[in-house]
């Protein structure tokens, strides 16, 4: 029973860096894709 729960736990925890780690990266992504817009604007 304990060793099911830690196992849960850590699998938990790996989940939600995982999905911090993407959203940090949609974020980033995001901020460079409105960079390029603004020049790609900038140019015409």
């Amino acid at each position: 029973r304990i060793n099911l729960q830690t196992k849960k736990c850590k699998q938990r925890g790996k989940g939600e860096q995982r999905e911090n780690r993407l959203k940090w990266l949609t974020k980033e992504r995001k901020k460079t894709c409105l960079q390029k817009m603004e020049k790609l604007k900038l140019r015409r």
